[in-house]
């Protein structure tokens, strides 16, 4: 596979080689470049982000320790599928910290990140009456992503905010957005605007209680939609 890709298209604020390249591999597996089971040449990998060996190891050893690839004794590294069982772990934690940490953000979110929340609603809104793409998903994603990030960054919980990032990788918002349907889109939408006013309202049980909605309505969505893939 010819990536076209070198490192000066990875964010130039990660300034160490391994770290770099680290992002740069994550980005491809975001993007769904490798599927699952599918190996990552190293030699070929080395070549196409133009580095040594070295902070390509790294970069594995870091990824796999995420859940990213998984190393196959005498074949090299694989991206690793997701199972209905990771998924569902998933979920269940985001059910139990993300909520918490939204009502949390209640107290002390600005009007600005309140602004900033209601725009990237009206983006999702916009996608939604559009056809779908592949462009417009990956519009989706990104307004979606920044959304969440917002509302987790005011919750001022970095150590939380930092294990839901972990968990909530691009691959993951990617499979929730294609698993809905028009009506589930919908409902997503009017959920992100219902945050929004219950957080511009100051209300950490409200906000709490749509964002768990939100999450155990994904959860069930994303879950009968692989287990009928399975079947």
């Amino acid at each position: 596979m010819q990536l076209g890709l070198t490192l000066r298209t990875v964010d130039s604020s990660s300034r160490e080689p391994t770290d770099r390249v680290y992002y740069a591999i994550k980005k491809l597996l975001g993007s769904a470049a490798y599927a699952p089971g599918e190996y990552i040449r190293e030699a070929q990998m080395a070549r196409e982000l133009g580095v040594s060996r070295t902070p390509l190891r790294e970069a594995f050893r870091r990824l796999s320790a995420e859940g990213w690839l998984e190393r196959i004794p005498n074949h090299g590294v694989r991206v690793k599928g997701w199972s209905v069982h990771d998924l569902e772990e998933i979920y269940d934690a985001r059910v139990l910290i993300e909520p918490y940490l939204t009502g949390e953000a209640a107290a002390s979110i600005s009007a600005e990140q309140i602004n900033a929340l209601r725009t990237l609603a009206c983006v999702m809104r916009t996608v939604m009456m559009e056809e779908s793409s592949i462009q417009l998903t990956d519009k989706w994603v990104a307004a979606n992503e920044e959304f969440h990030q917002i509302i987790l960054s005011a919750s001022g919980n970095a150590r939380l905010h930092e294990v839901l990032i972990k968990m909530k990788e691009i691959l993951l918002v990617k499979r929730t957005f294609n698993s809905y349907d028009d009506e589930e889109r919908k409902i997503s939408v009017q959920q992100h605007f219902e945050l929004v006013d219950a957080l511009e309202m100051r209300d950490s049980d409200w906000a709490a209680a749509v964002m768990k909605s939100h999450i155990l309505r994904a959860r069930r969505t994303v879950l009968t939609k692989l287990a009928q893939q399975i079947c």
